[in-house]
């Protein structure tokens, strides 16, 4: 089974999540313009609770949001137009 870590930060809310041996660990905040300060130590706490590295990881998984680019095609969305604000 694979080892998912799981990262949305795109609302409100934060969120970290991790699927490992068939296990999910969670942590849910609504911590508004917080994310920055609260993200990385979120993710500590729930590798550390499973007690694995980020080595360990099979994948990263993350939302983009609903309005994450103005632009089509967009560099910062992986697709080469490099216009994006």
């Amino acid at each position: 089974m694979a080892n998912i870590l799981a990262l949305d930060t795109s609302t409100d809310a934060c969120s970290v999540a991790l699927s490992y041996n068939g296990e999910l660990l969670e942590d849910f905040r609504i911590i508004p313009r917080q994310h920055t300060k609260q993200l990385l130590p979120m993710v500590e706490e729930i590798l550390t609770e499973a007690g694995i590295s980020v080595a360990q990881l099979d994948a990263i998984a993350f939302g983009r949001g609903r309005d994450h680019c103005r632009y089509p095609y967009c560099h910062r969305c992986s697709t080469g137009a490099g216009v994006c604000g």
